[in-house]
């Protein structure tokens, strides 16, 4: 065995000890909003049983068989040749005005290790979905349906409807879990960072935001793998935070916060996805 395969024999062991030793109620709460029941040790397989389930099921299955068949496939097959180079690059991928739209960016660009996403939509929780009473839980079934609707009809988000539409679902994590989930990827972890003042990423802490001279910029960090590819240990990063450079009440401007800046630019070159929203930057306040 030469040298570089026995580098990349400790790596792959390395990423197979990870994934082994990753809290499973992660992905286990992913595959459950997404309307899947095909692990049957999930520890909400009883959730699963039930009738309402069942029904979140039939409509997530129905959804997702239309949206596949007229948007996915043909998106797949195009990106496979219009975008193969910039997928064989090896690139991360950088995508502005984003909302939770991990579907888009992963079927586009399957082969990022590392996704970075910014938006106004708030960033949420992963909620514990076993402490919920039956008529919680076929609310929030309810509420993932609406949030999803515009993605199923137009294949974008829109920030306003975002707001009124996610009453029971939360932010955009639970969102990004049925996308996890549907492009067969499998949730490792999910960890609150936030950039400080000096434009470096860190894991956030709750007396950090007291503090603004540690820095304000807040968002979070999933580990995943991709199942067709598990050599790999990914990351999804969303950050809230508001890209003009002047405030977008009630959210600051980017004139106040350079750290982003100075942040996004030192990762390096990336490939940019741009799409409901990218007429924004023709416009002056987006200098």
């Amino acid at each position: 065995m030469t040298h570089e395969d026995s580098v990349k024999k400790a790596h792959v062991d390395s990423v197979e000890m990870v994934i082994k030793k990753a809290d499973r109620s992660y992905n286990d709460i992913a595959n459950f909003m997404a309307g899947m029941d095909t692990d049957t040790s999930s520890v909400l397989k009883d959730l699963m049983k039930k009738e309402d389930f069942k029904q979140h099921k039939a409509f997530m299955d129905k959804a997702w068989h239309k949206l596949d068949s007229l948007q996915l496939q043909p998106m797949v097959k195009w990106a496979s040749t219009e975008l193969k180079s910039a997928n064989e690059s090896g690139r991360d991928l950088w995508y502005p005005f984003s909302g939770p739209d991990f579907l888009n960016a992963r079927l586009l660009f399957p082969k990022a290790k590392n996704y970075y996403f910014v938006a106004l939509e708030p960033i949420g929780e992963v909620v514990d979905v076993k402490s919920m009473n039956d008529a919680r839980l076929k609310n929030y079934y309810n509420s993932i349906h609406k949030a999803l609707s515009d993605i199923f009809e137009r294949s974008y988000f829109i920030t306003s409807f975002m707001g009124k539409q996610m009453i029971d679902v939360k932010g955009i994590i639970p969102v990004v879990f049925v996308f996890m989930a549907k492009t067969n990827c499998t949730v490792l972890s999910v960890k609150d960072v936030i950039i400080n003042k000096q434009g470096v990423l860190e894991d956030y802490k709750s007396t950090t935001l007291k503090d603004t001279t540690k820095g304000s910029i807040k968002g979070v960090r999933i580990d995943f793998v991709a199942n067709e590819d598990k050599s790999e240990i990914r990351s999804f990063y969303y950050f809230q935070t508001n890209v003009c450079d002047g405030p977008y009440p009630p959210y600051k401007g980017l004139k106040e916060f350079p750290e982003f800046g100075q942040y996004i630019h030192s990762l390096g070159r990336m490939n940019t996805y741009l799409k409901a929203a990218s007429y924004c930057m023709h416009a002056d306040d987006f200098s």
